[in-house]
């Protein structure tokens, strides 16, 4: 059993020159009643903020949502373990969770209770990102065994299928503009665009100026462990370019 209490954070990034030093506030967002730990995952515009709450002593955690000051608990789609990945403006949450028989399965919220999107045959399924029309994005077992990219949108999950001759890919994020990011299992970038995959790169390459690193921003394109190579301007903080490269992608200064 874990005697420490965790607590989950946000940064808020106080506006700044490229020169000055970059001042916080960290606000602890605090945990449910009955709770050891939260954890987020995801903030829309207005800092509403997506995650899980959980118990260490009961092994138990449960999709949660962080808005107007509170961290309220929405509860799991019947299992043990539950966490919201994506948020969008409505404060939809999409993530997934365990069920009853053990199987777990992608969601999304309706008026703040969970719902099951269903997978692609193999019985599991994850959802990572959410739009604000609420379309949603993830991966899902397909019946023969499978890791393919799904779309849930007008309540039918569809599999957006693999580049020719790959049998792993999974969907990190849609734009409201409809456009799916993913990766082919972390070697090849992808996109999804009018019914395409595309293969993007070998590498996942994020190009930015400085002003841009060390920020925290409102949306995430894809996870940084997908992330191979950040270029950048010989302007950024050093100790921003340190803490990155520590994460793992390698940094370029031009």
């Amino acid at each position: 059993m874990k005697s420490c209490v965790r607590f989950v954070f946000v940064l808020l990034t106080a506006a700044s020159s490229l020169c000055a030093a970059q001042t916080y506030t960290i606000t602890d967002l605090g945990v449910v009643s009955g709770d050891d730990y939260s954890v987020a995952r995801a903030i829309n515009a207005t800092g509403e903020v997506a995650g899980s709450v959980g118990s260490d002593r009961n092994a138990t955690s449960d999709v949660s949502l962080y808005s107007a000051g509170q961290m309220t608990s929405l509860g799991t789609l019947g299992g043990t373990s539950g966490i919201g990945n994506g948020i969008n403006a409505s404060a939809q949450v999409a993530g997934y969770s365990t069920r009853a028989d053990g199987t777990y399965h992608a969601f999304t919220t309706i008026n703040g209770t969970l719902t099951d999107i269903g997978d692609l045959g193999g019985g599991s399924a994850v959802a990572y990102g959410i739009n604000d029309a609420g379309q949603v994005v993830g991966s899902a077992v397909t019946a023969d065994g499978s890791n393919h990219p799904f779309l849930y949108s007008n309540g039918q999950m569809n599999d957006l299928g693999t580049l020719p001759g790959g049998q792993e890919s999974d969907a990190y994020g849609i734009n409201d503009s409809g456009l799916i990011v993913g990766s082919d299992g972390g070697s090849h970038a992808l996109l999804y665009s009018n019914g395409a995959m595309i293969d993007r790169a070998r590498q996942v390459v994020v190009v930015a100026d400085s002003s841009k690193i060390g920020h925290v921003a409102f949306a995430t394109i894809c996870p940084l462990e997908a992330v191979t190579l950040v270029i950048t301007d010989t302007n950024a903080d050093p100790r921003a370019v340190k803490a990155l490269e520590e994460l793992g992608p390698e940094v370029h200064l031009v």
